[in-house]
């Protein structure tokens, strides 16, 4: 598994692992906010296709009101709105088998 959780640079760590993407094939989970998010790079679901990846995307939250540790104080608001975390998990039909997990 690829876990890409790098502020921005996503695009340049897929370019650097073109060549381990192509040869392994590995479930490719990375997070994307901010100005990543909203340009079309190499970690974009159509870069993954290429290899023959089917993505997944899942947006959560950054601050819930009603966390476990009952703490209220939002740390990542920027101008009253905090926003979510956008994530992607791309896998392709070989990690489908079926005894796999059902991604939805």
């Amino acid at each position: 598994m690829l876990k890409i959780d790098v502020e921005g640079m996503e695009a340049a760590v897929a370019d650097g692992a073109r060549r381990t993407i192509a040869a392994f094939k590995p479930m490719v989970f990375y997070e994307y906010n901010g100005d990543a998010a909203s340009r079309a790079d190499l970690t974009s679901p159509s870069f993954m296709e290429e290899f023959g990846y089917s993505c997944y995307s899942r947006a959560e939250p950054l601050v819930r009101r009603n966390n476990w540790a009952g703490v209220s104080r939002d740390a990542f608001s920027v101008n009253g709105n905090s926003g979510e975390s956008r994530m992607l998990f791309c896998v392709t039909k070989e990690h489908m088998g079926p005894d796999s997990f059902v991604v939805d």
